[in-house]
């Protein structure tokens, strides 16, 4: 079944009217390579994501993701994006499998908003303004209402956000192992610290500088590490990478209320650098809160 709507929407910065598009789809599918292949036609041919790298990597990343779906389980994603009309785009993805796994019911919301951005953007690299921000947010919640998401699904896929600022590690990139960095990596956060920055990073999160997400250790594995960039960077420049993800989620299983992590090294100029992470669980509820950066030793 598919609802197809186009409706003009009031631009919330008071500038002359946008018009706002959105496309819902709903299929169920017989197993899980035929929906793999419905949605990476869907991706490619009508919302052509494959032009961009990163909308590239969401689709791989969607694909694998869908390949780990257990019997009645249900996987959520999203990608917002520049087209090359200069619209902001946004794309919601809601899969489940029934109780065999054989029938997979896939549900798409597809969002955007006409308007005139200089062409700087289309690369879908340089940071949001704050205008452009508050549109790209209007369209998730849109998308968020349309397939009625629960609450802490919202927060996850609200901070999923394209202009989280992202340092490239050096190519002569070093693990720190001396006695500077065993001091650095003993400057821990107290947990009121830690908190107040966990709190900020969700109610800014283009503003404060860390990137938060929100999991829920039940439904989701190791695996969901991988989606938060820093970590990936970091862990794919390292001699035992794979190692650092499994102490990494055999930690973040553990905590009882807030742990702070950080994994320092060498930038080119020989300054100490760190992963900073810090997480935040909650007694009575199987979700985690996970924020990290980069930064400087003195941040």
């Amino acid at each position: 079944m598919a609802l197809r709507g186009k409706r003009a929407h009031d631009n919330m910065d008071d500038e002359k009217p946008l018009r706002y598009t959105t496309i819902n789809n709903i299929k169920d599918i017989q197993d899980l390579n035929n929906a793999k292949r419905y949605i990476t036609s869907t991706c490619h041919t009508i919302w052509k994501l494959d032009r961009y790298d990163a909308g590239r990597e969401f689709i791989q990343d969607l694909c694998q993701s869908i390949d780990r779906l257990p019997c009645n389980g249900e996987l959520i994603d999203g990608f917002e994006y520049i087209n090359d009309d200069g619209e902001m785009a946004y794309i919601l993805f809601v899969i489940r499998s029934n109780y065999d796994g054989k029938m997979i019911h896939v549900a798409s919301s597809h969002h955007k908003i006409s308007k005139s951005i200089s062409s700087s953007f289309n690369n879908n690299s340089t940071p949001l303004t704050s205008v452009e921000q508050k549109s790209m947010k209007w369209l998730k919640q849109r998308a968020f209402h349309e397939v009625h998401l629960s609450e802490s699904a919202m927060k996850q896929l609200m901070h999923k956000s394209m202009d989280y600022p992202i340092i490239e590690l050096p190519k002569d990139f070093r693990i720190c192992r001396d006695d500077r960095c065993r001091r650095n990596n003993d400057t821990i956060l107290t947990a009121e610290e830690g908190k107040t920055i966990i709190d900020k990073s969700e109610a800014t999160p283009n503003d404060f500088g860390w990137r938060y997400n929100i999991y829920n250790k039940l439904k989701h594995d190791k695996t969901i590490l991988n989606q938060i960039p820093e970590i990936l960077l970091y862990s794919k420049r390292i001699d035992g990478g794979e190692r650092m993800i499994d102490e990494l989620w055999t930690t973040i299983k553990t905590v009882q209320a807030f742990k702070n992590i950080n994994y320092p090294f060498y930038n080119a100029k020989g300054e100490i650098i760190m992963l900073a992470i810090l997480i935040r669980a909650f007694a009575t509820m199987p979700f985690f809160e996970i924020v990290c950066r980069f930064q400087t030793c003195d941040t």
